[in-house]
C-alpha cells in the first residue's frame, strides 16, 4: 500500500459514480463523455465552494459569504 492508494480509490469511486449517473443507453460516446466530465468537475468544485464560503463566514463577510 502506497501513500497514494487512497487517492485512487476515491478517483476510482468517483468515476463509477460519474458513469452511473450519465449512463444513458441512447447517448454516443462522445456526448458520455462530456457528461461524465460535467459531474466530476461539479462533484471536485463543490468543497471547494463550501470552505471558501466558510472562509468568508469566518470574515464576518454575510453578504459575500
Amino acid at each position: 500500500m502506497t501513500i497514494l492508494s487512497p487517492v485512487r480509490a476515491s478517483r476510482r469511486v468517483l468515476f463509477k459514480f460519474a458513469d452511473k449517473t450519465v449512463a444513458n443507453d441512447n447517448d454516443d460516446h462522445a456526448n458520455h463523455l462530456r457528461k461524465s466530465i460535467a459531474v466530476i468537475s461539479s462533484n471536485l468544485v463543490v468543497p471547494a465552494a463550501i470552505i471558501w464560503g466558510l472562509i468568508y463566514l469566518w470574515a464576518v463577510e454575510y453578504f459575500a459569504s
